[in-house]
């Protein structure tokens, strides 16, 4: 059974794995695809057309607009880049928040 925080707001024509973790004020938009073993950290947003598969972490406040993410990556705010399984690297399907000095 996926796990769902109450706070969250899934479209309900994203599938959800039942394997997957859904964190507090996730927002997960039409015709997403979530896999098994996700997890989803807080103030997550995954826009419309999104895949993730299977065993990928998106921390607190990531945004992922668009496109299909592989297996075991991990996305986390660190100045807009993602870490993959194969290192760090930019990625235009991630957007992290700025810390505004």
């Amino acid at each position: 059974m996926s796990r769902i925080h109450a706070t969250a707001v899934i479209s309900p024509d994203a599938v959800v794995s039942e394997e997957a973790e859904v964190g507090p004020w996730c927002v997960i938009e039409s015709n997403v695809m979530i896999g098994p073993n996700c997890s989803l950290a807080r103030n997550v947003t995954i826009g419309s057309g999104t895949s993730l598969g299977k065993g990928n972490t998106v921390y607190g406040g990531v945004t992922i607009h668009t496109g299909r993410i592989g297996d075991n990556n991990c996305a986390l705010c660190a100045g807009g880049r993602a870490f993959r399984k194969d290192g760090w690297a930019e990625q235009s399907w991630v957007e992290a928040p700025r810390v505004l000095e």
